[in-house]
């Protein structure tokens, strides 16, 4: 009886502190400011990437393509089949393109202006490799690209495809994008990511270029830019938005931080065998941009579900047996379950081991010290988490 009223008095005076200290408490800012803009240059380049005839994105667009494959002149089809081998198996035609002509005004939006951009941007390919996935060979690769390119966009002239494009895409855009940015406003993206990374700050604005033609892709452009598909639910544009705005931070972690313990990794055999797989069905060659997409969906999945987007887009419930079974789902569907490092890395966010205050570099770099992510402990982890019944 004599520990009664010290342990009571002890709860009042706490729940007294920490009222007091939520009161102090800084409401949470939000911080992101969306622009919203149609894009008729990215669809161009999407066009052009469904144009080459890759099964990926044919099966999207079947219609559209059978309809201009009629249409292609010999030249046109050449110019094309040149454009796709310069490219290259491992990278996607459409934002690849996309990627390199972020590096034109914004307001280079018509085909008589891509030409005259063609004509004085020499410096194109420089500006380009400062993009999210530009490459060194961006110089040599655009005097490969550029009198394909020529030849494919007169071909676009000569068969009206902006009238096409105007016609037939952009009032369903224009329809769209007042509502997407009014949906938009309810996401504070950058303040969710920048609460959750903590040792990263972005520019406040956000701006979301819409097309029709660029699934079943999101695209981060050079700055804080990204292409999404009007066609998308908003939950699918804003976790687009998560991802692709992580992936800076997620490629300094695994090229510089976390650099020495990420290349051990690549000694996991169970890593190994996901790297096989994905060389013959996805086009990755190395592991380098395995984790860095594998750190940013971890990160990108933690956050977004925060907000229910997960569910939405899996169309899954948590429940009290299974909280993470949407994550579960969501990892084993997507991109032909090639997330087996992002689900063993979202396992430790959902046990609770990242502090508010601890940066995920922080956390990645625990994981690494502690063993956890080590060659030899990915396999069983990722049964582990993957295989609850």
């Amino acid at each position: 009886m004599r520990c009664i009223f010290p342990v009571s008095l002890f709860i009042v005076l706490w729940f007294a502190g920490a009222c007091r200290r939520e009161e102090n408490q800084e409401p949470l800012r939000f911080i992101t400011r969306w622009e919203v803009k149609p894009s008729f240059k990215y669809d161009l380049c999407s066009f052009a990437g469904i144009m080459t005839g890759r099964e990926f994105y044919t099966r999207y667009y079947p219609e559209m393509y059978a309809e201009w494959k009629k249409r292609l002149t010999p030249a046109a089809a050449f110019a094309l089949k040149k454009i796709d081998e310069i490219i290259g198996p491992e990278t996607p035609p459409g934002p690849r393109l996309c990627l390199i002509f972020s590096a034109m005004a914004d307001n280079d939006d018509s085909l008589s202006a891509i030409f005259r951009s063609l004509d004085r941007h020499d410096a194109l390919p420089r500006a380009s490799s400062n993009s999210a996935h530009g490459h060194r060979l961006d110089l040599q690769q655009w005097q490969a690209l550029k009198p394909h390119l020529r030849l494919f966009l007169e071909f676009a002239q000569k068969e009206n495809f902006e009238s096409y494009w105007r016609q037939n895409l952009f009032p369903a855009i224009n329809r769209q994008a007042p509502y997407l940015y009014q949906e938009l406003q309810a996401f504070d993206v950058i303040g969710d990511l920048e609460r959750f990374l903590v040792d990263w700050n972005f520019p406040d604005t956000i701006r979301v270029h819409v097309v029709r033609l660029l699934q079943p892709h999101a695209l981060r452009l050079s700055g804080q830019r990204y292409v999404t598909d009007g066609s998308y639910p908003i939950h699918v544009t804003v976790r687009s938005a998560y991802h692709e705005l992580v992936h800076p931070y997620a490629e300094r972690l695994v090229d510089s931080l976390l650099a020495a313990p990420f290349k051990r990794l690549e000694d996991d055999s169970f890593l190994q065998l996901t790297m096989a797989r994905l060389n013959r069905n996805t086009g990755y060659k190395n592991f380098r941009p395995f984790f860095h997409e594998e750190v940013a969906v971890a990160a990108e999945a933690w956050v977004a579900e925060r907000r229910r987007m997960i569910s939405q887009i899996t169309h899954t419930s948590s429940s009290e047996r299974d909280p993470q079974r949407a994550i579960r789902r969501y990892l084993a569907e997507q991109d032909e379950g090639m997330h087996v490092l992002a689900a063993v890395i979202y396992s430790y966010l959902a046990e609770g081991m990242k502090d508010d205050g601890q940066s995920y570099a922080d956390f990645l770099r625990r994981l690494f010290d502690g063993g956890r992510l080590a060659p030899g402990k990915i396999e069983e982890r990722y049964n582990k988490f993957m295989n609850v019944q």
